[in-house]
């Protein structure tokens, strides 16, 4: 899923890492040092907008660089 974005947009460096535990704390402990942490999230039927679920909601409230919200399907 990265390699089109990384070949249309060379310039932006992209970490790619397996690591163990809860995705919510892992992805915020590893975007300390980013300039951005992207996460997406699923549109849920029935409701209006976004529903972030909790990754993205601990993203939110605890990542130390800004974040982006996306759609899982643009």
């Amino acid at each position: 899923a990265l390699a089109p974005a990384a070949g249309e947009h060379p310039a932006v460096r992209v970490r790619r890492a397996t690591v163990e535990g809860p995705a919510h704390k892992v992805l915020v402990h590893r975007a300390a040092a980013a300039d951005l942490l992207v996460v997406g999230v699923q549109r849920r039927h029935g409701h209006f907008g976004l529903q972030p679920g909790r990754v993205a909601h601990h993203a939110l409230c605890h990542a130390a660089c800004p974040v982006a919200v996306v759609p899982r399907h643009l």
